[in-house]
């Protein structure tokens, strides 16, 4: 009986492009493993437990308060402490305005905060909820703040609730008093009104430095008449500026003298 035999043939290049190959995935493999062997270290490493907390940009709320917000905690591996869950929780606190976190290796973590400054204040009952420009409810206290802030007069506030924006029982006021603070933020005039009276939206008015009441009228063509019409006006007229400034029309201001 004849056998046959069959003879496999592999070209020269074929098979050096198969030692290529497994060249290739043995540093692959060798690589993951440095890698995995990395991570291990890094986790669990006792060099790379966080002994060192510090806290920046803050002057109103206590670092210990911050850090104790963050869910961070001495003893903690650096690699394992979430950044997102730490700053979910620092930006819960009403005057926080923007947080970050910042690891310092091989063991430290820096906390950088940005605070909410008051822009206005709300009397509630028997006392005065602060707000930022934004309109988010800061505080409850029984003074109005300490710095001169534009006391919100008829706004009608629904109720408070730290951190969220203040909501008023007449439609519209609460968007309108927000862009009315947005403005003077950006115009840093904040400082320099005493009081923004809102009796309905159609009527809105502001006194700068107690002396000069400008009638703002609806909520259209705001920035004109605040940026342009009002300050304008306000700086021409100098310390002279004690009476009435009516811009509701959008396009003029008219200014009338106190007697």
């Amino acid at each position: 009986m004849e056998t046959t035999t069959y003879e496999k043939t592999i070209k020269l290049k074929d098979y050096k492009k198969r030692m290529r190959r497994n060249r290739r995935n043995r540093k692959i493999l060798l690589i993951l493993f440095l890698v995995a062997v990395l991570l291990m270290i890094a986790y669990f490493a006792p060099w790379f437990k966080i002994n060192k907390i510090t806290v920046e940009g803050n002057s109103l709320i206590p670092a210990n308060t911050i850090i104790e917000a963050s869910t961070i905690g001495y003893g903690r591996n650096v690699f394992r402490t979430s950044s997102k869950k730490a700053v979910n929780g620092i930006s819960a606190l009403p005057y926080i305005e923007t947080a970050k976190i910042v690891k310092k290796f091989p063991a430290g973590i820096k906390i950088v905060v940005k605070e909410c400054e008051v822009a206005g204040y709300v009397a509630f009952g028997d006392s005065y909820i602060y707000v930022d420009s934004t309109g988010k409810m800061l505080e409850q206290n029984k003074v109005p703040p300490e710095k001169t802030v534009p006391l919100i007069e008829n706004f009608n506030l629904t109720k408070y609730i730290a951190g969220q924006v203040f909501q008023s029982k007449e439609e519209g006021k609460a968007q309108y008093v927000t862009d009315v603070l947005g403005i003077l933020k950006e115009q840093q005039m904040v400082n320099n009104v005493t009081l923004i009276n809102v009796p309905d939206t159609e009527n809105l008015s502001i006194v700068i430095d107690n002396k000069l009441e400008v009638l703002v009228g609806a909520n259209d063509n705001l920035n004109y008449k605040i940026e342009f019409l009002t300050l304008k006006s306000y700086q021409s007229l100098g310390e002279n500026a004690r009476g009435y400034l009516n811009v509701s029309s959008g396009d003029k201001a008219v200014y009338k003298q106190k007697g």
